[in-house]
């Protein structure tokens, strides 16, 4: 039997990973449009403008790198559905996480050296409430596309095993 490489694994982690963070960034527009506060990112301020570009950046660099050693580590535990489940729900969770806290600190850091009056708060307590908002409202959404994302790349590396193990030549043993 054919056994899959740590490459195709982290490639085929890296795609998926990257679909679904495309997915999450819809996810969060539909939340934002259901709770009536779209204008948060159709309208935003000009100093909110540079956090949502540093999140959206960050939300794309980490799923491609987090996604690339989450098919490394699914490689290495012989991609198991339950650990696969598993690192989906971390990795969508790793990902919130890391582009929250990046685009909540450009865009307060932004708003307090335009504004110093504005902001009554010291800037890390914004940054660790705005990113816990995201955290609470996005964090279920993203569970959900991780539990999708470990069955996917289950699926997917399962499919090119197949392929792989159906392509030997006839006459030669398996």
């Amino acid at each position: 039997m054919q056994e899959l490489t740590r490459d195709v694994c982290a490639r085929v982690g890296m795609k998926w990973s990257l679909v679904f963070a495309a997915l999450g960034v819809l996810a969060a527009f539909l939340l934002l449009v259901l709770l009536k506060i779209q204008a948060l990112i159709t309208e935003p301020a000009p100093e909110s403008l540079s956090g949502i570009v540093v999140g959206l950046a960050v939300l794309f660099l980490s799923a491609a790198l987090l996604g690339r050693l989450a098919g490394w580590i699914i490689y290495l535990s012989g991609n198991n559905i339950a650990v696969d489940l598993v690192i989906g729900v971390v990795l969508a969770l790793a990902c919130l996480i890391i582009s929250a806290v990046a685009g909540c600190a450009v865009g307060a850091l932004l708003v307090l050296s335009k504004q110093p009056s504005f902001i009554r708060s010291t800037p890390l307590e914004d940054i660790a409430l705005l990113s816990l908002l995201i955290l609470v409202y996005g964090g279920a959404p993203a569970a959900m596309l991780g539990f999708l994302y470990g069955v996917l790349v289950k699926v997917t590396l399962d499919r090119k095993l197949k392929h792989k193990s159906g392509a030997l030549p006839t006459n030669q043993p398996a």
